[in-house]
């Protein structure tokens, strides 16, 4: 990974009941040569440990039946920051 600063990309806006913890927010972020992925962090106070979830395998960063999002969003309510991202060549990094 050449770059020091993550470089946000766009910020997703979660609508309807589909987002279970309003309180969390969640950005897309280009960051490396070409890797993407999705910080989602508590819209107050933050933790000081920050987890990483990597893609499981050859899925993309939602993980399977969208289980990283679930699990992102959840720690992210408790006060965690999760970063989940798309390894080289898979979902939207680049190869």
């Amino acid at each position: 990974m050449t770059a020091a600063v993550i470089q946000s990309i766009e910020p997703v806006v979660s609508q309807g009941a589909g987002n279970r913890a309003p309180d969390v927010a969640e950005t897309v972020h280009g960051f490396g040569d070409g890797l993407v992925g999705t910080l989602s962090r508590p819209q107050g106070r933050a933790r000081q440990t920050a987890l990483v979830l990597l893609n499981p395998g050859l899925l993309r960063r939602t993980g399977p039946f969208r289980l990283y999002v679930q699990i992102a969003r959840r720690l992210a309510a408790e006060g965690f920051v999760v970063l989940r991202f798309d390894q080289s060549g898979l979902g939207d990094s680049q190869l």
